[in-house]
């Protein structure tokens, strides 16, 4: 078995998985993963994962991070275990930007293959099932509800104001039901069912992997839609310094709010038939579902 450690949050964590996988590739083996207790709600889902042998909480340290640096990172000694947490080492020149290439440049696995970024197999084969069965009532097609998810909730970055997500919502709504997902129910929002603060990460993540359509902030969310096959948004302001969380492992849609109306025409496209024309579309643009000022 190959031990592990990464303490860290959970979005921390996702990023680092690939290199995971990889080591389980490599070795020819499973994973005992040790991290922090902030990554609580995400262990049910890490136990379904076949290169996942045994997740183990380290609650016998706080999980904080001075200059950058988690302090007590060095947590197996050399030959122990692979020691993934923020440390020196990613802040050296020659180490990657990207955070997953950074902790696969720590662990020392090389250049990561395409099914090591594969990283939640268990809800991409739940989603490759759902959409690939076509049930029949007297031989006649059931047509099956999927609902598109939003995700305003971001805990490290901006928020934005609610009144984007509701243009959001709203636009979704027009081609089916909306489920907003997330801790706090508040601030209100409409034309949807709000399941903040009502479900556990690992019924939210079922929920995500059926989405037929997901706009989230940069947080967990949308972390698992995108690596759930999911068409994904993430709707988020950019700045300095976030070019380490772009993802290298799968693709990223990233908009920021001053780009609403850009939001709602990937919305648009993606639900309408092809056949629908590029003047019909502008008009969809210009109606009053995009017409919230933006600043």
């Amino acid at each position: 078995m190959i031990k592990v450690h990464h303490a860290g949050k959970m979005g921390d964590l996702i990023y680092a998985l690939p290199v995971l996988r990889a080591l389980a590739r490599r070795h020819h083996d499973t994973i005992h993963l040790t991290t922090s207790g902030m990554v609580v709600p995400l262990v049910p889902l890490l136990w379904e994962q076949p290169y996942m042998a045994e997740v183990a909480l380290d609650d016998t340290q706080p999980y904080e991070i001075v200059n950058y640096i988690f302090p007590n990172w060095e947590y197996y000694k050399a030959g122990e275990g692979y020691n993934l947490s923020c440390q020196p080492k990613y802040f050296e020149p020659t180490c990657p930007a990207s955070w997953t290439w950074a902790a696969a440049w720590v662990a020392g696995v090389g250049t990561l293959e395409p099914s090591d970024y594969v990283v939640l197999p268990s809800l991409v084969n739940h989603r490759r099932w759902t959409y690939g069965i076509t049930t029949t009532n007297n031989g006649k097609p059931q047509r099956a509800v999927r609902a598109a998810v939003v995700a305003p909730e971001c805990e490290t970055l901006d928020i934005m104001l609610p009144r984007y997500w509701q243009t959001v919502i709203d636009a979704l709504a027009e081609y089916g039901p909306v489920l907003v997902v997330g801790m706090h129910p508040a601030p209100p929002y409409f034309h949807c069912t709000d399941l903040r603060g009502l479900i556990t990460l690992p019924v939210a993540a079922r929920l995500i992997a059926e989405a037929s359509y997901f706009v989230g902030a940069h947080s967990l969310p949308w972390h698992l839609a995108r690596h759930s096959e999911v068409p994904t948004i993430c709707f988020q302001t950019y700045r300095d310094g976030l070019y380490r969380c772009i993802p290298v492992d799968t693709g990223c849609d990233w908009i920021q709010p001053a780009n609403l109306n850009l939001v709602l025409d990937r919305i648009h496209t993606h639900f309408l038939p092809k056949e629908v024309t590029y003047a019909e579309r502008q008009c969809l643009r210009s109606s009053p579902l995009s017409s919230v000022p933006v600043s």
